[in-house]
């Protein structure tokens, strides 16, 4: 009995390596599919702080993952399993009758006698160690590990915000964030129009960054948010951090002084709108922790009536009525306001399609990315017939660049994709470059609503406006070599991470 129940585990173990082999193939795959190439910091990032959202993110990835990666590879764990158990119970025989009939065909031999080798060599760890290495290199592990090497990139450069001058006069802040929209969208040659025609026309007159380029720790949502708030890269630290950080992290960059911290000291209310939930990836404990008082997502829009949600969360069109009606009530209170929103209709891989551009005949992403370019339109319209604009900045932005969706490949024909972005600010303003990361969209959005700084530098960024600080180390090396920089191990960097009173 025990030693039937001991061949029974083993049996079991064995087939669940296989399947976890296989598994780890096709998730390999499936990530590369969906999402494009990520960095492994980044998907320890969501592994870290995502998992309270988790079933609240779009369905339909989910779904896709767990039919891809976890059901499809049971079917060649079984496959193989059985095959196994064939050879061995054909060996265990050892009889000549059994080998004289495989020996009636001698390919058929052959690959009996091969199969008998690989299993006894043990097939399940070679296919393990094969699968995990397949893995690790679709998710640039291997670059990962570099990572462990200190630099002093970090060091030599990050400027705490301090000493800031405040303005006599406080413009407000509208800033959107809006899903994965890049300029590429506006290619006529890739799309045989401008899929952004609405929000180009509206803003001809906008200041734009025409190089804002994507770089470390900024490829994803949250990524996109926490370094153009407080100007520096977010980098997975916790794989190798166990002691600092634990099962969960229980402050967000507690360290850093962000968008958020600075506006709130100098008595702004900060409001945040997205459609999705807030507890996906930290965003939630971000924006609470760094000077926001309200935060509206998901569950907040369904105990205030909203009925109407995609698998992410609040429509877009939803999402900009609520915006409007929030800051003609903040107009009106006379106070300085910064109100930052997130859409989601863009998201990958298939978007969603709103009401509103349900009635315009959408049925397609591209169709959704035109319609997202005329809700921003509307909005701009809106900010501008009310005077809103008079006494508000208003930035409009992609968080990062688009992953993979449906229209993946004809963005991928555009070799130097760059981030929409949209500055509508005092026309005095004058941009002293083109090329801008993140980083320095949080010394540029400051400097535009009249705070002053040392050298117009705050973080790792250096303001798009004002003058340029010549000895600036983010000018001076290619989009590669920022990122190799970077992603070294800093110890100011770590410190950010850590309590205040820990410091």
């Amino acid at each position: 009995m025990v030693k039937k129940i001991k061949t029974t585990v083993a049996e079991a173990t064995k087939l669940t390596v296989y399947w976890l082999s296989f598994s780890l193939f096709v998730t390999g795959i499936w990530i590369n599919k969906e999402f494009g190439e990520p960095t492994f910091e980044q998907i320890l990032f969501h592994l870290q702080f995502g998992s309270d959202g988790l079933i609240e993110t779009d369905p339909v990835l989910i779904k896709s993952y767990i039919k891809n990666c976890l059901i499809y590879p049971i079917l060649p764990a079984l496959l193989i399993f059985s095959y196994e158990k064939f050879i061995a119970s054909a060996n265990n025989l050892g009889s000549k009758n059994s080998h004289q009939k495989h020996s009636n065909n001698q390919f058929l031999l052959f690959i009996y006698k091969v199969s008998s080798l690989g299993f006894k060599i043990k097939l399940p760890l070679i296919l393990l160690l094969v699968g995990t290495i397949f893995f690790l290199t679709k998710v640039a592990f291997w670059s990962y590990l570099d990572n462990f090497k200190t630099g002093s990139f970090i060091e030599e450069n990050y400027i705490y915000p301090i000493n800031i001058s405040v303005p006599d006069k406080k413009r407000n802040l509208v800033l959107v964030y809006v899903e994965s929209l890049e300029n590429t969208y506006s290619n006529k040659k890739i799309f045989n129009e401008d899929l952004l025609f609405s929000i180009n026309n509206k803003t001809s007159n906008a200041l734009s960054f025409k190089n804002f380029k994507q770089n470390l720790g900024t490829g994803f949502t949250m990524g996109g948010i926490v370094s153009s708030q407080c100007g520096i890269p977010l980098k997975q630290i916790f794989l190798f951090n166990g002691n600092t950080q634990g099962s969960k992290v229980r402050n967000f960059l507690p360290g850093a002084t962000c968008l958020g911290d600075i506006l709130k000291e100098h008595g702004y209310t900060n409001i945040f709108m997205g459609g999705a939930s807030h507890s996906f990836a930290g965003k939630g404990k971000f924006l609470s922790e760094h000077g926001y008082t309200e935060i509206y997502g998901a569950k907040e829009w369904r105990q205030l009536g909203e009925k109407n949600f995609n698998g992410w969360g609040l429509y877009d069109d939803d999402l900009f009525k609520q915006a409007k009606k929030r800051i003609s009530e903040l107009e009106k209170q006379k106070a300085p306001y910064n109100l930052t929103m997130l859409t989601v209709d863009t998201h990958h891989p298939s978007g969603f399609i709103s009401e509103t551009c349900r009635q315009k005949g959408v049925k397609d992403f591209i169709g959704i990315v035109k319609c997202t370019s005329d809700l921003l339109s509307d909005f701009v319209t809106f900010m501008s017939v009310n005077g809103y604009l008079e006494n508000t900045n208003l930035v409009i932005m992609g968080d990062h660049l688009s992953m993979v969706n449906s229209v993946y490949k004809e963005l991928k024909k555009e070799r130097k994709r760059t981030i929409f972005n949209r500055f509508i600010v005092p026309k005095d303003l004058v941009k002293n470059r083109d090329q801008i990361y993140h980083y320095s969209i949080f010394p540029t959005i400051l400097y535009s609503l009249g705070f002053r700084f040392e050298n117009n530098r705050l973080a790792l960024g250096a303001s798009g406006f004002g003058d340029l600080d010549q000895d600036f180390e983010l000018n001076k090396f290619s989009l590669g070599e920022i990122r190799k920089l970077l992603s070294k191990h800093s110890p100011i960097y770590l410190k950010l991470w850590k309590p205040v009173h820990d410091n």
